[in-house]
């Protein structure tokens, strides 16, 4: 074989390994051997272009499941956030920050409810866009909150053309304020999408975000995660009205939230199930595939098995992830066995290496509680643990759940640095998770006792009076 053609063959492989799949160079005369040689290398590299086009497949498979697990993570996060209050107005502050957190592209946040009385959308809390002293009022129909709230359809705009056309519709006052915005930066909006706020068979409201920065624009993606993160916050922003137009009246209010509480804690276990039932079988499938595909490249291609090794572990990981995720959304332990098994799953596998040790002790009787109390108390065991890891600084966390005469209490007490309550209570942005402790276990006229001081570590205390259904 010649010189040249083996420095060419040589550099074709090479070329190989780089994904270049170029053609082998031409053999004019050959003996049997290079022959015999050329049909080895073709077969080859037939076989290493499947690979590759199968691990693409399985790259992109593992791409889509952990954006997946992404938007689960933000939904669960949000979720966290929808039920941490239930006065209107700090839920729409921590929802509108909650967003400007979730997504990178959004410049501009706004959230529109709907007044009856004026037939008017009041814009009652934004990010990014300029404070003009008022608060801007849309009539049904006008620019994108308006029609998407008209027509309970998202809409998502790609382009300043498409924007330019939603903004058109506006009119009266309010256009000369979309005049201002429009001169307040340099490149037009490029992208918009706007999602109605639907609760009870109702339009109530609506979500607009909106994209200027630069020329990139939202994707069918990133409006599908709005529409269910609307959903949520839908129920969350319709529930919170109800509780400051209901007042003093308790009995119907506590129903009221009961309902937003058990259509989160179902939603929660909707997205849960599709996780273990969709994305699990998926990523089984995937790792069987994988499997399967490393069985059948040859041992001489070590390459080829560590790029798959690569993949398989990294497709462990996910599902691993992905448990601790489902266990969080929606425990299906506590369906299944109870609070008490729930929490002794949570506080074994609670935090990290590096998280405090969590002791947890439990009386007999306390198993067979009402299962909408036994969600209740475990929701506020765990955001009081949650509360500890991220910051007491504690060694040990200790945890009891008891009956005391015709009272639940639960006790999550750690040897941290502790806080002053008191200021910690004056912050409405640092106690949203105390204040939703607190609302929950009002549901069943129970209530939050939290004991701490700087040096000495932190005592939360939750009593439930029991039902006549617990006994």
């Amino acid at each position: 074989m010649q010189r040249e053609l083996i420095k060419r063959l040589a550099d074709t492989c090479a070329a190989w390994l780089d994904g270049d799949w170029q053609e082998l160079p031409p053999l004019a005369e050959s003996t049997e051997e290079e022959a015999a040689l050329y049909t080895s290398l073709r077969q080859l590299r037939t076989r290493l272009v499947s690979c590759a086009k199968n691990g693409q497949r399985r790259n992109k498979t593992v791409q889509e499941l952990e954006d997946d697990l992404r938007e689960a993570q933000l939904l669960s996060e949000a979720a966290k956030v929808l039920t941490s209050t239930l006065e209107l107005e700090p839920l729409l502050k921590a929802t509108t920050d909650k967003i400007a957190e979730m997504s990178e592209l959004t410049d501009g946040a706004a959230m529109f409810l709907y007044d009856p009385a004026r037939n008017v959308l009041e814009m009652v809390a934004t990010f990014g866009y300029p404070d003009y002293g008022r608060q801007a009022c849309l009539a049904p129909g006008e620019g994108a909150p308006g029609v998407v709230f008209l027509l309970r359809q998202p809409i998502l705009a790609m382009g300043e053309d498409e924007v330019a056309q939603l903004y058109a519709s506006v009119r009266g006052e309010e256009k000369r304020y979309v005049d201002l915005f429009a001169r307040s930066h340099p490149l037009p909006s490029q992208s918009v999408i706007c999602v109605p706020f639907v609760a009870r068979g109702k339009a109530i409201g609506s979500l607009q975000l909106e994209h200027w920065r630069d020329t990139r624009t939202y994707t069918e993606r990133d409006l599908s995660l709005v529409v269910r993160l609307a959903d949520l916050i839908a129920i969350s922003v319709d529930n919170a009205m109800l509780w400051r137009e209901l007042g003093k009246k308790e009995e119907r209010l506590h129903h009221m939230v009961g309902q937003l509480i058990n259509a989160q804690e179902a939603e929660r276990k909707r997205i849960a199930r599709e996780l273990h039932d969709d994305a699990g079988q998926a990523l089984t499938t995937l790792a069987v595939g994988l499997s399967t595909l490393s069985s059948s490249v040859p041992g001489d291609l070590p390459e080829i098995h560590s790029k798959i090794a690569g993949l398989r572990d990294e497709v462990k990981g996910i599902m691993g992830r992905m448990r601790d995720l489902t266990f969080a959304i929606r425990p299906s332990i506590l369906d299944d066995l109870g609070l008490v098994a729930a929490l002794k799953w949570y506080a074994s596998h609670f935090g990290g290496s590096d998280s405090p040790q969590v002791l947890f002790s439990y009386d007999d009787d306390t198993r067979a509680l009402d299962p909408l109390m036994a969600t209740m108390l475990f929701r506020v065991a765990q955001e009081a643990l949650n509360n500890a890891l991220r910051h007491s600084q504690a060694m040990q966390v200790r945890m009891a759940l008891r009956t005391v005469g015709r009272t639940v209490v639960l006790v999550v007490e750690d040897d941290g640095i502790g806080f002053r309550v008191d200021e910690v209570l004056r912050d409405p942005a640092a106690s949203l998770g105390l204040q939703g402790m607190s609302e929950r276990l009002a549901l069943f006229n129970g209530s939050l006792h939290i004991h701490s001081f700087p040096g000495r570590g932190t005592i939360v205390r939750a009593c439930v009076p029991l039902s006549q259904d617990n006994g």
